[in-house]
């Protein structure tokens, strides 16, 4: 063979690349496999089947002479052992295996295809060495001048670059010819993959060598690493990611567990072969592999600690101690900066210069961040009455230049939201180093002051109405933030800031609730009330600790612990009195009323609500109702007394109450709020059996929070206009909003709400006559209340058992099965199944004989009939509303009618308005008797 003709495997590629297919795309339109494509480029198959050959000319669409060049390196091998030719490569023989990263590599192999540039950029131990090495080791054999690694780490000087070029390819200087053009006039005609390891610190030596030798040597190839790109035409950039952490595998099985577990495995049983992988280990390897990141160098130092530290012990330390003490002792033939962890991030700050420094370190609190977070906490002086407190220098650099930077020496990175909005990461091991970097300046104190400020405006502010955004929007951004305002939390409360944690842990009141952080909001309240125990009863302090006691009784009343919801609001009352803030009576007063009403205690509530309500009366006269707050309170009052009396029995007086609210609301201009007693007024309406009145009430309620931002507000009312669907059994219009409430309620992700809506499905489907199913919803939703930890009070619970009792009656013995069935599915299952199919439109049937209702539905009709609320037949019957409610359903149903108003044509017609009559319990009784 002549020397430098091309053997099979690159003749091939390059006629493969010409005609711009990958190898997967060959081998599909060839009808070969892809390893047998794969294998003959490489060389390790160098002599093909004629057939093989036949295939590939036609799909390649070969010329004359190219068919005969092929057949010829065919039937020609290439001798690379001829005396005159170099090694083909200088790849150092891997030591151990390597593990995971199989799609990756496959996809690299295939990219190097067409690219004549590409680098992999990432964090220092992310493993882009070993990979760039895999890849060469792939492509051996399809470059015919060899495959060279140029190792660049221990250079200082970027001029050196070519030096070391040169070196790795034993190109000898000669005469004063500058170096960059013998590197060009040697490897003109070369056809040969350069691997340049560790450019980062010798970026513009690295960056004008290779722009020289991809703009004058057509057939070179160069795979480069560094931890921020070259920034040359023609780049193509490869972010590597750390090793996966999660695969669906069978536990015990390190063949099938993730590659993070894979690698530790592998390298723990090079230090003690019996090191074995059950199931528990598996769930502390893996625990242990997501403290690292999935870092490979953190996970091989990690696991060369096994024959001395039993795993288990190691999670321990990682927890307690963090990972970057105990990550050292790595090979003594690694280079330096591999060897400790700590090293490997050192390497890249100390190529970070002053202002970049500075930034890296202020950055150490967040636990992600946006431009705007960045921009107030770590560059821009501050501002404000608080700027002694919170005084830092400002940076002579722009934010977002200065995030970019870092995220281009793989320090940070980067991700974007569904929105667009930037939000800025580090990995948990460089941030441990960033922590070290700021306790170790003078600024630590200044920069988490600062980062607890902002976060505390954030959360006092955060309000979706005032931000002018979707409230799912921003409650995911906060959701997003969480970490944060726990890391706020955790430093104010330790350094002894009480105003500001409990101010903080108060503005996230309403998050916690949305997103069913209850019992973590719980937790924290009483923590910080427990740690900063009021000295004085008077002052500023004094008062936030009364607000404080009224957000934990709030969300210990959201558990259902009413007894330590009362103390707690009782104690914010006593507190709000002695400091006579009336304020922050009729908050306590509110809260107790919610407790006593969630117990059924009715006269207690009145009672709270009645205090509540004169002493907003009172402070509305001294104002003469100007004041919006003010006006606010008073209409909270009267909503808050309206849907008691409406939940007592007293629809009249509920209707006067929510309409004198709602008029409040109105003269504020609180449209969400105004919309929300509309639909108030809809459900009392319904319940009071005028189907008209509430149906044009929900329309218009519904019109104005489509409106609104109140995403959580619309997906509630979405519920009740099911309700009074299902009422005039318009199944398909309640069916529809049920969804639609559903998928708001996912997006805003509060598993309580989620929980609300699959109830109202179950109510749907008991209507429909579906017992098994609706109970399966119901159990659902139990689920996950439970898993919210939200669980109903007894009233409610009873409320939920009246309205179910008819699905439980047809199902009998097998009714506290499908409970059990439906609260095992997930939530995913749950969802799934519940948006299955639409119900289908209910059938109209003609009048139907008396002989179809049973006894206690022709009394239900009869009432109707005599122009009865469903709350004076539940009264008459002695049962609960929703069994009267689902009594109605089923006379409908059976009837084949529209509505209540047909129901009392319906009986007079029948002659059941002769039957005895019903008014009262007595009356019902006496019946019995007789």
């Amino acid at each position: 063979m002549i020397k430098g003709q091309l053997g099979f495997g690159a003749l091939l590629r390059r006629y493969r690349v010409r005609a711009g297919l990958t190898q997967a795309a060959l081998a599909s339109e060839a009808g070969l496999s892809l390893r047998g494509i794969s294998d003959l480029e490489r060389g390790l198959r160098r002599v093909p089947y004629p057939t093989t050959v036949k295939r590939l000319v036609a799909t390649l669409g070969l010329g004359v002479a190219e068919q005969a060049a092929l057949w010829a390196a065919k039937r020609t091998p290439p001798d690379y052992a001829e005396e005159d030719t170099p090694p083909l490569h200088n790849l150092p023989a891997g030591l151990n295996s390597f593990v995971g990263r199989e799609l990756e590599l496959a996809r690299l192999v295939d990219r190097l295809g067409t690219a004549r540039l590409l680098t992999l950029i990432g964090a220092g131990g992310v493993g882009k060495t070993r990979l760039a090495l895999q890849v060469g080791n792939r492509l051996l054999g399809q470059f015919p001048h060899g495959i060279w690694l140029v190792e660049l780490a221990s250079l200082s000087d970027p001029n050196m670059v070519p030096n070391a070029v040169a070196a790795a390819l034993a190109i000898r200087e000669r005469d004063r010819a500058p170096l960059t053009k013998m590197l060009v006039d040697a490897l003109r005609d070369k056809h040969l993959l350069l691997l340049l390891d560790n450019c980062e610190h010798v970026l513009e030596g690295s960056a004008a060598l290779v722009h020289e030798l991809l703009r004058s040597c057509a057939n070179v190839t160069i795979l480069a690493t560094s931890r921020e790109p070259l920034r040359i035409s023609g780049e193509l950039r490869w972010p590597v990611q750390p090793l996966a952490l999660s695969v669906a595998a069978a536990p015990g099985d390190p063949s099938q567990a993730s590659e993070a577990v894979q690698l530790f495995v592998e390298r723990a049983r090079a230090v003690d072969p019996d090191f074995g992988l059950s199931d528990e280990i598996q769930e502390v390897v893996t625990e242990v592999c997501t403290r690292l990141d999935g870092l490979p160098l953190a996970i091989e130092l990690a696991a060369a600690r096994i024959r001395s530290i039993p795993v288990r012990a190691l999670l321990q330390q990682l927890q307690t101690t963090g990972g970057l003490p105990l990550l050292s002792g790595g090979p003594r033939d690694a280079p330096a900066r591999q060897r400790t962890l700590r090293a490997t991030i050192t390497w890249s700050y100390e190529l970070l210069d002053p202002d970049e420094q500075t930034l890296f370190r202020r950055l150490a609190p967040f636990r992600g961040c946006t431009v705007e977070a960045v921009a107030s906490v770590c560059v821009k002086a501050p501002e404000g009455p608080r700027s002694k407190v919170l005084d830092l220098p400002s940076l002579a650099l722009d934010t977002t230049a200065g995030l970019a930077s870092l995220v281009d020496k793989s320090l940070l990175h980067v991700e974007e939201d569904a929105h667009g909005v930037a939000w800025y990461v580090m990995l948990e091991t460089v941030r441990e180093f960033a922590l070290v970097q700021l306790e170790c300046s003078l600024e630590a104190a200044a920069v988490w002051r600062r980062h607890a400020w902002y976060y505390l405006r954030l959360a006092e502010q955060s309000d979706a109405t005032q931000q002018g955004v979707r409230e799912d929007v921003f409650v995911n951004r906060l959701e997003r933030e969480h970490g944060n305002f726990r890391a706020a939390l955790d430093w104010c409360q330790d350094h002894g800031y009480a105003e500001a944690s409990l101010r903080l842990a108060i503005a996230l009141l309403w998050f916690w609730g949305v997103r069913g952080h209850i019992t973590d909001g719980r937790t924290r309240l009483e923590s910080l009330l427990a740690r900063f125990p009021l000295r004085a009863h008077s002052g500023p302090r004094a008062a936030v600790q009364a607000r404080a006691l009224d957000a934990a009784g709030r969300l210990a009343a959201f558990q259902g612990d009413f007894v330590a919801a009362t103390s707690l609001e009782q104690q914010s009352l006593d507190l709000a009195r002695t400091l006579n803030d009336i304020e922050r009576i009729c908050d306590a007063l509110e809260g107790l009323a919610l407790v006593a009403r969630e117990c059924g205690d009715y006269d207690a509530a009145r009672r709270y609500l009645d205090e509540f309500l004169a002493k907003s009366r009172t402070l509305a006269a001294s104002d003469e109702l100007t004041n919006p707050a003010i006006i606010a309170r008073l209409a909270t009052g009267l909503t808050a007394l309206g849907e008691l009396a409406h939940e007592d029995g007293n629809d009249q007086l509920a209707m006067s109450l929510l309409e004198e609210g709602r008029s409040l609301w109105f003269k504020i201009g609180d449209s969400t709020l105004v919309a929300q007693s509309d639909i108030q007024l809809g459900v009392v309406a319904h319940d009071a059996g005028d189907y008209d009145r509430a149906r044009k009430r929900m329309a218009l309620g519904l019109t104005r929070l489509e409106q609104s931002h109140d995403r959580q507000g619309l997906a509630i009312a979405l519920a009740h206009a099911a309700h009074v669907a299902i009422g005039q059994r318009d199944f398909s219009a309640a069916y529809r909003d049920l969804r639609r409430g559903l998928r708001i309620n996912q997006e805003i992700g509060g598993l309580a709400g989620i929980a609300f809506v699959l109830v109202r499905f179950a109510f749907l489907a008991s209507a429909e006559g579906q017992p098994a199913r609706a109970l399966r919803l119901a159990g659902a939703a139990a689920a996950l209340r439970q898993q919210a930890e939200t669980p109903l009070s007894k009233v409610s619970q009873q409320r939920l058992d009246e309205q179910l009792a008819a699905a439980r009656e047809a199902l009998g013995p097998l009714a506290e099965a499908a409970v059990t069935e439906g609260s095992a599915l997930s939530l995913d299952s749950a969802i799934a199944e519940t948006l299955a199919t639409a119900p289908p439109e209910p059938a109209i049937r003609g009048p139907a004989d008396l002989e179809t209702l049973t006894p206690r539905e022709r009394q239900v009709a009869a009432l109707i009939g005599r122009g009865y609320s469903n709350r004076r037949v539940a009264v008459g019957l002695v049962v609960g509303e929703a069994t009267v409610a689902t009594h109605v359903q089923h006379v409908l149903a059976k009837l084949g009618l529209q509505s209540r108003a047909q129901i009392a044509v319906w009986s007079a017609q029948h002659g059941l308005l002769d039957e005895p009559r019903i008014e009262t319990a007595a009356d019902h009784l006496a019946l019995r008797r007789t």
